[in-house]
């Protein structure tokens, strides 16, 4: 069974690790989509749709350290910034703080936009600062050769 997002799942990630962590960065970015309407007053707001966004983007974090692996730092325009595999575990922390901020807005959903809001900021703050940290900006994919090695 697929997740709601339809990512392929950690079980393909041996194949074609950078693949998979960019379906799963879709389906990441989906989520947030509907979520980020739902606060923006653009859509209106669902609570089991916002719980569904937050518990997928809860999955999807949890698959997210295995798509790293080492060797998959260059190649098929990946924006992983090569400071994931030199930090690993700094890298790490970060999609455990996502996943934490998206389990809580995922219950927090049940309380309403006014309840919700608060819990998707942090989820939205979290994925801002692993971002800032890890992913490189459009363009800037690394070079084929890389000494990076995983902690």
């Amino acid at each position: 069974m697929l997740p709601a997002f339809g990512h392929p799942g950690p079980a393909a990630a041996q194949d074609d690790p950078i693949a998979d962590r960019q379906e799963v960065m879709a389906a990441l970015s989906e989520a947030h989509k509907l979520a980020s309407a739902m606060v923006k007053g653009h859509a209106p707001y669902d609570a089991t749709a916002a719980a569904g966004a937050m518990r997928s983007i809860a999955a999807d974090a949890a698959t997210l350290a295995a798509l790293f692996p080492p060797g998959s730092e260059t190649g098929d325009d990946t924006r992983a910034a090569p400071a994931i595999w030199r930090n690993f575990e700094d890298f790490v922390s970060h999609i455990a703080r996502l996943r934490a901020a998206a389990e809580v807005a995922a219950t927090s959903a049940s309380q309403g936009l006014a309840g919700f809001t608060p819990a998707y900021d942090a989820v939205a703050n979290a994925c801002k600062a692993c971002h800032a940290a890890y992913r490189l900006p459009t363009g800037n994919a690394p070079a084929a050769s890389s000494d990076m090695s995983h902690p």
